[in-house]
């Protein structure tokens, strides 16, 4: 309990911060009040404007940062319950009348940032970007600089073209195009492939190319070229569940570019956003590495469980098995080598096994031992192309062991996977729709 004099203290202090637009000291008040066991809706209930100075505070470190620390403090603002106890004029499924939107965008707002409460989950589709549309229209040539003549519908325009390309955590995300338009394409244009099952796609367009202002505003136009390669079978079962209109926010996976695209030597992943988009994601060149290490520890992970499984048949001590394990482990190491090194580690690993037949006559390793051996050590050390990662997430998903959604929480950068990118961009674009809306009402 807060008695009132203590009460008006911590008032004066959260306005105070709030005003300063300091985030990080904010944050450690509201751990501290926390910690106390200080009810924090209770207490904000009672700070006017709370919506406005929030609303505020994230827009200004932005600013002065980056756009990526609105996901964290909106999940903290969450978390915290700031807005738990505050009555707004309306509710939100008055402001997101269609059923189907209302879903999309509360599962996206609950993934972004947890457990949500329907003041917070109103601030967030009302208040904030009424908010942000306020202070383009009072301080638009701020935020926009030379483009302030096109007025507010058009900046939020050019707000969601840099949303059909752009960077983020070390990741490139782009729009290769609507849903229905892809289809067509795939249905006009598919070739077959010389893998079965699959068929490629080559989608070939003109695009305006920024010449230098002023002598060269309008540029040039130039002809690019982009190749899918098409799992037929399963980007069947994708269009099923989409053209029913009976799907969830969730982003399958459509296909690989495996030229002309994003990533390195023209390489990504393509995917179905509930937008009806057709998105491709893949790290920047320098990053790439990260992908085909995480891929090679899958790789290991499965061949010492292939290999552990073997062994367990074998008659000798738990402690030799640990000691075989232990060395393949320590042995066959992720970094990117080649062939001779490849060798070298193959045939210590080959002499390991041998001194192992001598000291326990009654091991057999034959010839197909050493053959599954040895595929597995160079599929592991190998350069590893994107392509074999893709082919080995399509044959998980025709066996049914991960689902056609599942590959873009699976394929990261880091602690940044593509499915983090896609609801991230899906919470921008929604949020232009939401400063959208605002406009219409004004």
């Amino acid at each position: 309990m807060i008695y009132e004099p203590q009460a008006d203290k911590l008032n004066k202090e959260i306005e105070r911060l709030l005003l300063r637009y300091d985030w990080n000291k904010f944050y450690i008040l509201l751990k501290n009040l926390q910690k106390n066991g200080v009810d924090i809706p209770l207490l904000f209930k009672n700070i006017n404007n709370l919506s406005i100075k929030i609303s505020r505070m994230i827009l200004k470190n932005i600013q002065l940062h980056n756009i990526n620390l609105i996901f964290g403090i909106l999940k903290e603002i969450n978390r915290f319950g700031i807005f738990n106890k505050i009555k707004f004029e309306k509710n939100s499924r008055e402001i997101i009348k269609s059923e189907t939107r209302y879903s999309l965008i509360y599962k996206c707002i609950s993934e972004l940032f947890g457990k949500i409460s329907e003041p917070f989950f109103y601030f967030i589709i009302k208040e904030f970007p009424k908010y942000i549309i306020n202070e383009f229209q009072n301080d638009s040539i701020l935020y926009f600089g030379d483009i302030h003549p096109f007025g507010i519908e058009d900046n939020l325009s050019i707000l969601r073209d840099f949303l059909n390309g752009y960077t983020m955590f070390g990741l490139n995300i782009r729009k290769i195009s609507d849903y229905n338009n892809f289809m067509e394409w795939y249905d006009k244009y598919k070739k077959p492939s010389n893998i079965q099952g699959y068929y490629t796609l080559e989608i070939i367009r003109n695009k305006q190319m920024l010449g230098t202002f002023p002598l060269d505003l309008l540029g040039n136009i130039t002809t690019i070229s982009e190749t899918h390669l098409i799992n037929d079978s399963i980007l069947f079962r994708i269009r099923q569940k989409r053209d029913s209109k009976n799907f969830d926010f969730e982003f399958p996976i459509v296909s690989m570019i495996v030229k002309g695209g994003l990533g390195p030597q023209g390489k990504g992943f393509a995917y179905l956003t509930p937008s009806n988009e057709i998105c491709e994601i893949c790290s920047d060149v320098k990053e790439n590495k990260a992908y085909i290490l995480e891929y090679k520890k899958v790789l290991k992970r499965q061949f010492i469980n292939e290999l552990n499984n073997i062994i367990d048949k074998w008659n000798i001590s738990e402690v030799d098995k640990e000691k075989i394990i232990e060395f393949l482990d320590a042995n066959i190491q992720l970094n990117i080598i080649d062939s001779t090194q490849i060798d070298y580690v193959y045939n210590k690993i080959d002499y390991f096994f041998d001194k192992i037949i001598q000291n326990n006559n009654q091991i057999l390793i034959d010839q197909s031992f050493r053959k599954k051996l040895k595929q597995n050590v160079q599929r592991i050390l190998l350069p590893i192309e994107m392509q074999d990662q893709f082919m080995v997430r399509m044959n998980l998903i025709q066996s049914g062991k991960i689902g056609e959604s599942e590959v873009a929480k699976l394929v990261s950068l880091g602690d940044v996977t593509h499915y983090d990118m896609l609801v991230q961009r899906f919470f921008f674009l929604s949020l232009i729709e939401f400063m959208e809306r605002e406009i219409s009402q004004k």
